[in-house]
C-alpha cells in the first residue's frame, strides 16, 4: 500500500469496482495516486499492464515520470523509461516502463484506436478533454471483457 497519503486518496484505492470514475480539479493528486497504483499492479507477478492514456503528450510524460519516482521510492530502483513506436500504427508513440514481473506500465494518447485491443487496466485521464470521449469510452470500455478495469 502507498504511504503518506490523503483520506480520499486511500478511498480510492480501497475501490475494487472495474469501473471507477474520479471527479477530479487540479492539483489533487490523483494522477499521482494512479501512478503509484500503476506501478504496484505492474511489479506483481499476478498482476497486470496498464495504459496510461490523455489528451496532451505532457499529460502522459508526468504520468510515467509519476510512475519512475513510485518505482524508486517503493522498490528503491529507477526502472528505465522508453520511448517506442507502437507496433500496430508507426504514428503512436507510447512511453514504457518494464518490470520483471513481465508488466509494463505504457502511455499512450487517447484516440480511440490507441486504447483498442489492450488486456489489463486502462486509465483515461482529464476525459472531460478528450476529443471523442463518446469513442474512446467505447473502446476502454471493452476492456472489461477480459477481466480489465477502467479508471476515468
Amino acid at each position: 500500500m502507498l504511504i503518506g497519503l490523503l483520506p480520499y486518496q486511500r478511498e480510492w484505492l480501497r475501490d475494487n469496482s472495474r469501473v471507477r470514475v474520479w471527479e477530479k480539479s487540479r492539483r489533487i493528486g490523483a494522477s499521482w495516486v494512479c501512478a503509484g497504483e500503476a506501478v504496484l499492479e505492474a511489479s506483481r507477478v499476478n498482476g497486470s499492464d496498464t495504459y496510461y492514456a490523455s489528451y496532451n503528450r505532457e499529460a502522459t510524460q508526468q504520468f510515467i515520470e509519476d510512475c519512475a519516482h513510485w518505482t524508486k521510492a517503493l522498490y528503491g530502483i529507477q526502472r528505465a523509461i522508453k520511448k517506442e513506436q507502437e507496433e500496430k500504427e508507426s504514428d503512436v508513440l507510447t512511453y514504457t516502463i518494464r518490470f520483471p514481473s513481465g508488466h509494463a506500465i505504457k502511455s499512450l494518447s487517447a484516440k480511440p484506436n490507441n486504447l483498442r485491443n489492450r488486456k489489463g487496466r486502462i486509465i483515461l485521464d482529464e476525459a472531460a478533454h478528450t476529443p471523442d470521449l463518446k469513442a474512446s469510452l467505447k473502446a476502454a470500455l471493452a476492456i472489461l471483457m477480459w477481466c480489465g478495469r477502467l479508471d476515468v
